[in-house]
């Protein structure tokens, strides 16, 4: 779901037969008057049935209310391109951004949650009967969004998803990432898709062909004057690095704009503020054809911008819980347009600071769904210290830690506390559940650590280990694959001892921590890119027991 400048006039209530003429193609575009609200309609994906899932935001009926940036709604296919009225899933939606990535079979989604009430990132339900139920999360590796906004879509064959993150490289602002599925069944760390397709603007809404050569996007940047336009790239190699530059769908791109074009069969689908006054209507059309690209050429990359720094990741691993949708019938003609004017909304990341309350929040297992004991704690310890209670006000834009014995921690920020009327999960501990320590620094060459903010990182983690003193942790050290491999092997094995003696220091127990080092023989990127050698060198945390 993808937040838009909005205005206080209706959406057309009509069928709308659009034409676009070039000197090759005359593409035809039909808006789907039975899904498509006052409200806005975003990043629809079809069921193997033909069933619409779509994100549709700022609804009054949404599980956040009318600030919700998106629920997932369903629209039951009725004929040849033809879906009737909308039904809500309020049970796989929460109070934020929820977004469907795609169906790995008819039985089985994939949806994005931004971790408001669940986990942030990417969690899968399974169909029972004629609802969905809870699964568990997907363990994505060091997964992380650093931005409110997320697309992403699921490849046809199901082992490929491309994905719109600001995370761990990012050019800018949100870029283009691919993830695997892997042979034990988790899914590769996103691997960033280099700057021929990346810019410091935003890049959104990716989707692959049916070869998975083509890649499909939006994006404000590669020579965009107003709005966002779709693109098209095509994949020169297998490093996912290699793109032909992006050109631009001309013959469906508007003033307004497009987004989230997909493919589905000979036609396809998008969305567009063209004719909505800037909210998300979504259109048919038929595909548009494009040639194969010459992979005997070089593709022109762009100077790259810097990259900004690492952030920790969150942990992600299976839960199994069963949670049931709650369908609630909707007819999109009989809604009542809000009476006030939406906010425009350009860039939510740039906004004055306000003072923040955090009120009483109710933490649950997520297993159980039991409630369960916590403690609060600022992230920035600049900007406060000590625990927080209900009733802290906070003046800055800061990160709240919620804590609880034998659970993994989660971090949210303190605008959604302020906002948040729903429980908070924890996941509990579990064998095999694991962290990527990207704030940990090391001297070049060496096993020294490189700053005091590696020291104050580490404080923290022999802090959890103290709250959790029954739980056993392996740390696995990992290089690039560049130099001696046996040099790497023993450096690596010497960083992650070098954690091991700093945890002992601060009294953690000697035997509930073992070491590996493994050199670079298990990469989470490519070793040709230094964006791609920098993911490699870490040092991960691993549950035991």
């Amino acid at each position: 779901m993808i937040k838009i400048s909005k205005s206080n006039c209706l959406k057309a209530g009509i069928v709308t037969m659009l034409a676009f003429c070039s000197l090759d193609n005359i593409y035809a575009q039909r808006e789907l008057t039975n899904v498509n609200s006052i409200y806005d309609e975003q990043h629809p994906v079809p069921h193997p049935n033909g069933d619409l899932y779509y994100s549709l935001g700022l609804h009054p009926q949404n599980i956040g209310g009318q600030q919700d940036l998106g629920d997932i709604w369903r629209s039951p296919k009725t004929g040849v391109s033809e879906w009737g009225s909308p039904v809500h899933l309020k049970g796989i939606s929460t109070g934020g951004n929820d977004v469907v990535v795609g169906f790995t079979s008819e039985n089985t989604m994939l949806v994005y949650h931004d971790g408001t009430s669940r986990k942030q990132g990417i969690h899968q339900y399974v169909l029972s009967g004629s609802t969905w139920a809870y699964e568990k999360a997907l363990n994505m590796g060091s997964f992380r969004n650093n931005s409110r906004h997320f697309s992403g879509r699921l490849n046809e064959a199901g082992n490929i998803m491309v994905l719109s993150l600001e995370s761990f490289g990012s050019y800018g602002n949100e870029d283009i990432y691919v993830s695997f599925l892997q042979s034990n069944g988790s899914w590769s760390s996103p691997q960033n898709l280099g700057p021929t397709i990346n810019t410091y603007k935003q890049e959104m809404t990716p989707s692959l062909s049916k070869d998975g050569l083509t890649l499909y996007f939006s994006s404000n940047g590669h020579g965009t004057t107003g709005g966002r336009n779709i693109f098209y790239s095509q994949r020169l190699d297998q490093s996912w690095e290699r793109w032909t530059a992006p050109v631009p769908l001309s013959d469906i791109n508007s003033p307004g704009v497009e987004l989230a074009y997909i493919e589905l069969g000979d036609m396809a689908m998008f969305t567009t503020t063209q004719n909505s006054e800037g909210f998300g209507d979504i259109l048919l059309i038929s595909k548009v054809s494009i040639a194969a690209a010459d992979t005997t050429e070089d593709p022109i990359y762009p100077e790259e911008e810097e990259a900004g720094p690492d952030m920790v990741n969150e942990v992600t691993q299976e839960i199994n819980v069963g949670e049931v949708e709650e369908a609630v019938a909707l007819d999109v003609k009989e809604v009542t347009p809000p009476k006030t004017p939406p906010v425009i909304i350009e860039d939510d990341r740039v906004s004055e600071p306000e003072k923040m309350v955090i009120g009483d929040i109710t933490v649950l297992d997520i297993n159980t769904l039991e409630e369960i004991p916590y403690t609060t704690s600022v992230v920035d310890e600049s900007a406060n210290t000590g625990q927080t209670e209900a009733g802290s006000v906070y003046s800055e834009d800061i990160d709240i830690r919620i804590s609880a014995k034998g659970y993994f921690p989660q971090v949210l920020n303190v605008r959604v506390l302020h906002q948040m009327t729903e429980p908070i999960y924890l996941t509990p501990i579990v064998k095999g559940a694991s962290i990527v320590l990207d704030d940990i620094y090391f001297k070049k060459g060496t096993s020294d650590l490189a700053d005091d903010r590696s020291t104050a990182n580490l404080q923290k983690i022999a802090e959890f280990l103290n709250d959790n003193p029954d739980i056993k942790i392996r740390l696995e050290g990992h290089t690039d694959n560049l130099g001696d491999p046996q040099l790497n092997k023993e450096l690596s094995m010497n960083r992650a001892g070098q954690i091991r003696n700093f945890l002992v220091e601060q009294g953690i127990s000697f035997e509930r921590i073992r070491v590996s080092g493994w050199g670079g023989s298990r990469p989470v990127a490519s070793n040709q890119t230094e964006e791609g050698r920098n993911k490699n060198r870490r040092v991960e945390m691993v549950i035991e027991e």
